[in-house]
Order: structure tokens, then C-alpha cells, then sequence
């Protein structure tokens, strides 16, 4: 990491919890100390074992507000709606989802910022997710939309629509238009309520920042995102907004975010599912006076490439470190592959296999599951060459040469303390090329998943 950068990470470690500093500006934040552990949140979801004691200290980003409402859309008594107001000139470049069913707002947004990459606003609401949901549904975007272009005075193009949630039910836009002109007489607020007010089944809500320099002139990027269930990389699952002020034209925007998008938001999986809501979107204001940013291998952008970068992948493993239910935070490092490509493809094979996860939840070491999962994505694998070991520094051999390795007595102790950790990393090594190590994150298969995937709709 170069000097200059400062990076406001995740928790790392043995043990699931984290360091991170309270916001500057917390309202209505309560410390997640030991008491709160097991608590249930707004869903009825226990808080993750590996949740931040706090929210980190996110800067405020020149010429982007945030403001929140309590709508009760869907859940009570908490912000359930957000609007992102960008400065005029601000540049924008968004990745949503790759299904085939996607939501009303997910068809909009695409529409809207590939005609202009210079959008205004962005509306967010939680609870419903407004896909498959009709003409009801489209009402519902249109009405919203329309009076937030009315009130700002801006074009339709210019404002983006996100919602996230069920499945099938459009929000109240009538409810959400009435609301809109006393939102906007509100002062702005932080980072913190902007993150909880996108949330649906989070534990906790998430967020990243990182300080750089670009000429000598200091640069904030804040980001927030969302995401618990209904995760995998297609895209990703899950809705984030990364916030900047530095000055880019808006093809090198979309460059650095479709490049650090494959190794952050497309390189976690939670249960396997692509949602239809998928959404990232980066903004930069463009409010820090430098030497335009025309392409992402500008030598002097380098180390806000990075520091971008590091906050993506941050978000990336806080939404997989609050999968529905989790009971372990699990890194698949897949090294030495023909390719990138092929290596994330086998280590999100294994981390979506619900056999495996299961198996890792009963902190069972089943190298077979293991192989299983990765010879179903039909790769070509030299199995003489192949080593499954677990552990940070791969300690525990599992797999080697074609054959189960067989413990003795004091391996198998060994083994089964490793597997008993809360954050467990397995280690792929193809022996079959010289591409760069793949690393994707995920989490076990629990029946706290399973009970709330299935009391998610009542």
C-alpha cells in the first residue's frame, strides 16, 4: 500500500471482531459491544459474530448529500429511504445485474445513465425490491422519479432509481412522491444513516473509505453498500454507491470500476442466487482541483486506482462476513491457475456449494465435497498436481497427488482446532500455471439460514 494511502478497513483477524472507529457523525448509532451480540436487528437477524464494533469514520464528500427517511415502507421504525444528490458535472458510471428478470429501477438506471453518465440523483428504498411486480410497479418508479426531477428541477435522465427488498411488491411511490419535498428541506446527513437505510436482512450496516493524493492534492472516496442474502457474482447481489471527489472523465470512471469490480463485489457468494436488483454505482464530483483523470493507467491516478480498489473489496468481504445466518467467514485462495478467470471460477464453485458449506459449518474438513465442486464447473484439472490444504499458510494437507493425505493422532488434533475457527481459509493449488492468486469470500450453510430465508416475506 503506498504511503500516501490511507485505507479505513474491515475487521481481520482471528477473531471475529473488528478495530474500527466510531463515525464522526453517529446518529442514532448504538456501540455493537459483546451485550449486543446475538441481538435481534429489524429483520429479526442475529447481529453477525463478525460485525465492527462500529461504523467507520466515512468522510463527507464535496458536492454529494445523502438524506434519509422513515417511511415504514416495509420495517418499522428505522430509515427506509435514501436520496443522493450530486453536484452538477459529476460523472457516474454504473454495473447492475446480469439476469435475465431484472427489476423495474435496475431497467430504468441502465437506460438513464447510458444515455448520460452525468446523473444528478439517485433514490433508493428498502423493503421492496419492485421486480416482476407489473404495471403497479412501474407506476410506482414513474411517480417517484418524476416529482424528484420536479422538485430539483432536473431531467429524468439524470436521476437514477435503486429499491431493494421482496421480490414482486413495488413500493408505495405516492407515499414516497409526498415525501420528498420536506426530505429535501432537511440538512444532509452521514454516511452511517445513508448505509442503514439501504439495508433489508444486514446485521449491520456497511461502509469503507480510503484518503489518497492525486498531484499532491488530497482525495476522499466514501462508500456504503448492502448485501446479506441473495449472493453471487453475476454483477454481485447487492446494492453499494462509491462516492469521490476526484476529477474523472466518465469512460476512465467505468474502467476502474469494472476492474476492481471482478476481484471485490464478483468474487463473493453467500447462497448462490443472483438477485434482479443488482446495482454499484460511482460517482465523482470532481470537486478537488487536479489534473483530470483521463484513463486509468494515468501515472499520477495509481494510487487512487488502489485506494479505490481497497475500498470495493472492502465492502465486498462485509457483505460476505454478514451472510444470512453466518457462523464462519470463509477465504477460498485458488494459486498458481492457467488463468484469473479459470481460478475464481473453481474457488466460487466451492464457496456456493451448499454441500460444502454445510460441511464446513460441522467444521468438517470433506476434501471430497471440495473436489466435487470444483470438477463440476467442467474445467480441465491435472489431479496429480492438485494440493487442498487448509489453513493461513496452508499447515493442513488434505489432498495431494491424486490421494486423502492420511493423518496421525496430532495432525488430526491439529485439523480439527484449524476447523473450529470462526475464520477459516482454504488453499487451492493448481500446479498448472503462473496466474496471479485468486481469493473469493463467502460463509458457511447454518439453520439460522434457513429460518430467515424462510420467514423472509411474513
Amino acid at each position: 500500500m503506498n504511503e500516501r494511502q490511507q485505507i479505513v478497513e474491515e475487521p481481520r483477524g482471528e477473531e471475529p471482531r473488528g478495530e474500527e472507529p466510531r463515525d464522526e457523525e453517529p446518529r442514532n448509532e448504538k456501540p455493537r459491544d459483546e451485550e449486543t451480540r446475538g441481538e435481534k436487528t429489524h429483520g429479526g437477524v442475529a447481529l453477525s459474530p463478525f460485525a465492527p464494533p462500529t461504523f467507520p469514520p466515512l468522510k463527507q464528500i464535496v458536492g454529494i448529500e445523502a438524506r434519509v427517511a422513515a417511511l415504514a415502507l416495509r420495517y418499522r421504525q428505522r430509515y427506509d429511504l435514501l436520496a443522493l444528490s450530486f453536484a452538477k458535472g459529476s460523472t457516474c458510471a454504473a454495473l447492475f445485474t446480469r439476469s435475465s428478470a431484472p427489476a423495474a429501477p435496475i431497467v430504468w438506471s441502465r437506460q438513464a445513465i447510458n444515455a448520460n453518465p452525468y446523473a444528478r440523483a439517485l433514490l433508493i428504498n428498502a423493503g421492496q425490491a419492485n421486480a416482476m411486480s407489473g404495471t403497479k410497479g412501474e407506476r410506482a418508479l414513474k411517480v417517484a422519479r418524476d416529482k424528484l426531477a420536479e422538485i430539483r428541477a432536473l431531467e429524468r435522465n439524470e436521476v437514477l432509481i435503486a429499491s431493494t427488498g421482496v421480490i414482486g411488491e413495488p413500493p408505495d411511490g405516492d407515499k414516497i412522491a409526498r415525501a420528498l419535498p420536506e426530505l429535501f428541506r432537511q440538512e444532509p446527513c452521514g454516511w452511517l444513516d445513508a448505509a442503514t437505510a439501504i439495508t433489508t436482512t444486514d446485521s449491520y450496516p456497511k461502509g469503507a473509505g480510503a484518503s489518497c493524493y492525486i498531484e499532491g492534492t488530497p482525495i476522499e472516496i466514501s462508500a456504503i453498500a448492502k448485501g446479506s442474502g441473495m449472493i453471487a457474482p453475476n454483477m454481485a447481489t447487492m446494492l453499494a454507491v462509491v462516492a469521490t471527489d476526484a476529477k474523472l472523465e466518465p469512460e476512465t470512471l467505468r474502467e476502474i470500476l469494472r476492474e476492481t469490480n471482478e476481484s471485490s463485489f464478483n468474487s463473493i457468494t453467500i447462497d448462490g442466487d443472483t438477485s434482479t436488483n443488482d446495482m454499484v454505482l460511482a460517482v465523482a464530483s470532481g470537486a478537488k482541483e487536479h489534473r483530470r483523470v483521463a484513463s486509468r493507467k494515468d501515472a499520477h491516478a495509481r494510487t487512487f486506482v488502489e485506494a479505490f480498489a481497497n475500498v470495493m473489496q472492502n465492502l465486498a468481504r462485509q457483505i460476505a462476513m454478514d451472510g444470512e445466518g453466518i457462523g464462519k467467514f470463509i477465504t477460498v485462495r485458488t494459486r498458481n491457475a492457467s488463468s484469473r478467470e479459470l481460478a475464481r471460477k473453481i474457488g466460487l464453485s466451492i464457496l456456493s456449494s451448499p454441500l460444502v458449506k454445510i460441511a464446513l459449518a460441522y467444521d468438517d474438513p470433506n476434501w471430497g465435497r471440495i473436489v466435487m465442486a470444483m470438477g463440476k464447473t467442467e474445467v480441465e484439472i491435472d489431479w496429480q498436481k492438485v494440493v487442498i490444504a487448509f489453513g493461513e499458510n496452508s499447515e493442513h494437507v488434505v489432498f495431494a497427488k491424486g490421494e486423502p493425505i492420511e493423518q496421525n493422532e496430532r495432525s488430526e488434533k491439529e485439523l480439527a482446532k484449524e476447523m473450529a475457527k470462526p475464520r477459516l481459509t482454504l488453499n487451492i493449488d493448481l500446479r498448472a500455471g503462473d496466474a496471479p492468486l485468486s481469493e473469493v469470500w463467502g460463509c458457511d450453510l447454518t439453520h439460522e439460514n434457513l429460518r430467515i430465508n424462510g420467514e423472509y416475506r411474513s
